[in-house]
């Protein structure tokens, strides 16, 4: 069967034909490998925000339990030196003995508030420490009036608060 075209031109558009198949077969894998690279880079992306994320929950969810624990120390303490204070004189031993562990608790307690941070908080727990100390000092001496008891008191009180203030805002940054 003769169609009349010369085989030149038959053989000239095949390699037209191929040639243009190729090149848009090339663009078309590039276009791809484009897309591809991007989508990567996007996830790449996505993955380490996720993580940062992640690493940040973890750091605040450490902190909370930090903060709670030299908090519920804290707060033991003070309840445990004023139960010294007015215990019946058959239990008073014993109460001191427990708030003498309760102090304890406290001191060991802020030890993880040193690594964690931030130094704002530690601040803040510093002084709570010592006013607690200070407050255990005054409910032992057998000199102590009511008012020098309830001042001690109420300075532990305070900077307890203080100490809360401190973390409700590092945990909140």
């Amino acid at each position: 069967m003769r169609s009349g075209v010369s085989p030149a031109v038959l053989i000239a558009v095949t390699a037209i034909t191929a040639f243009a198949t190729l090149a848009g077969a090339v663009i078309a894998a590039w276009i791809s490998a484009r897309n591809t690279r991007n989508t990567l880079e996007h996830t790449a992306r996505q993955a380490e925000s996720d993580r940062e994320e992640e690493r940040r929950a973890q750091c605040r969810t450490a902190r909370r339990d930090v903060y709670a624990a030299y908090s519920t120390a804290a707060l033991l303490a003070v309840r445990d030196i004023s139960r010294m204070l007015y215990a019946p004189l058959d239990d008073r031993a014993e109460e001191r003995s427990v708030a003498r562990a309760s102090q304890h608790d406290l001191v060991v307690a802020i030890g993880p508030l040193s690594i964690e941070g931030p130094e704002a908080v530690y601040d803040a727990a510093r002084p709570v420490m010592s006013l607690v100390a200070e407050y255990r000092q005054v409910a032992k001496s057998r000199e102590w009036s009511d008012a020098k008891v309830v001042e001690a008191r109420n300075e532990a009180s305070q900077a307890v608060s203080t100490f809360l203030r401190a973390c409700s805002t590092a945990l909140n940054e």
